[in-house]
């Protein structure tokens, strides 16, 4: 299933916005009650009924992450102010051991034999 970035979201977002609102939630500029029914309305019809803000926001973790995007940029962004709150979106997921093993591996085979690079391509002596 594809989610839209959050660059993706915040420039869309932006063609909705009423000059000096800075809701996110608004009608004509003016705050809205809660935004649950509205969440699930929009949710149900797009066939996505189970997503909740919270997940968008353990995925933006996660792919940050995965993409080695410093911990404080991806704090900022996320809004964290603390390490202990951000790494409980911080999600290990099997695909993530599986990676980490294989670095592993690959390492220690670089280790065996000193004349290969991580790249696996030899050295010039």
């Amino acid at each position: 299933m594809y989610i839209p970035s959050c660059c993706h979201l915040l420039s869309v977002s932006k063609q909705f916005r009423v000059p000096g609102c800075d809701l996110v939630f608004h009608w004509k500029g003016k705050p809205i009650g809660s935004h649950v029914k509205g969440w699930a309305k929009a949710c149900a019809a797009a066939g996505l009924g189970w997503l909740r803000p919270h997940d968008l926001r353990r995925s933006a973790i996660l792919n940050m992450e995965r993409a080695g995007i410093p911990r404080g940029v991806a704090k900022a962004i996320s809004g964290h102010k603390t390490d202990s709150v951000y790494e409980r979106y911080d999600i290990v997921a099997d695909q993530d051991l599986k990676m980490a093993t294989e670095k592993l591996e690959q390492y220690k085979r670089v280790q065996q034999q000193p004349d290969l690079e991580l790249t696996g391509t030899t050295t010039s002596t």
